[in-house]
């Protein structure tokens, strides 16, 4: 199996940014198929993105263009 540009999106709850949240846990964990093609000459690069939004004229959340954050958390 190619395990080239596996990814998964999470959506979570929608807080405002002039407020305090608690702390969000998110767990990734590869399917069978994909464990078993990890060998020493697959690299694994683990990153994650946070979009920004706001609320929209009709209360919705709507993203913010050009804001964001993303890192690398791990390389394998």
């Amino acid at each position: 199996m190619d395990v080239h540009g596996m990814d998964k999106t999470v959506t979570g709850e929608w807080h405002s940014a002039q407020s305090v949240v608690q702390e969000h846990q998110i767990t990734a964990q590869f399917n069978r198929d994909a464990a078993d093609s990890l060998t020493d000459s697959v690299s694994i690069l683990l990153s994650m993105g946070i979009e920004f939004g706001t609320a929209g004229y009709t209360n919705d959340i709507v993203a913010v263009k050009h804001a964001g954050c993303g890192r690398v958390l791990a390389i394998r």
